[in-house]
């Protein structure tokens, strides 16, 4: 069942959406593990314009790809729209803004991702590693976005 919406075929939206998704949980353990090499008290403004050119960065790239992804800009903006942080955190309050917004982008694509599978084929399943397109011929490997892709 295709999907209005994309301009893609599911799969491949959801291999992309996963991917960025990867893509932001791999940049925040960087910026944890800066984070924590430099100490809780020793966070300089240097530090945090560095990490936010970083998320902003990564942002944009996913940005540009949800205009490829999706027939509408309203992703786009809604993956753009950070809600505030209100969470009491012993980080460093700029850092924590900084996390809080990266992974509540991760998690908007995640959102997207589950959307998709949910709402596309009822064979297609999603794991960490691949996606197992079910109840195909199972004698032969698919090659979804350039992923090999088994069937079960």
């Amino acid at each position: 069942m295709a999907i209005d919406f994309l301009k893609l075929p599911p799969e491949e939206a959801v291999v992309r959406l996963q991917e960025y998704a990867r893509k932001g949980y791999a940049l925040k353990l960087v910026l944890q593990s800066e984070y924590n090499k430099a100490g809780h008290g020793n966070i300089s403004d240097e530090m945090i314009a560095s990490w936010t050119h970083k998320v902003n960065d990564w942002a944009e790239e996913i940005r540009k790809g949800l205009l490829e992804i999706y027939s509408s800009p309203n992703y786009m903006y809604r993956f753009l729209e950070v809600p505030p942080n209100i969470i009491s955190t012993v980080e460093d309050r700029r850092f924590t803004n900084i996390k809080h917004g990266l992974l509540h982008r991760i998690s908007t694509l995640e959102s997207y991702s589950e959307f998709i599978i949910q709402h596309s084929n009822p064979s297609l399943s999603i794991t960490k590693k691949q996606i197992t397109v079910l109840n195909l011929n199972p004698q032969r490997d698919l090659n979804i976005a350039g992923r090999d892709v088994k069937t079960r």
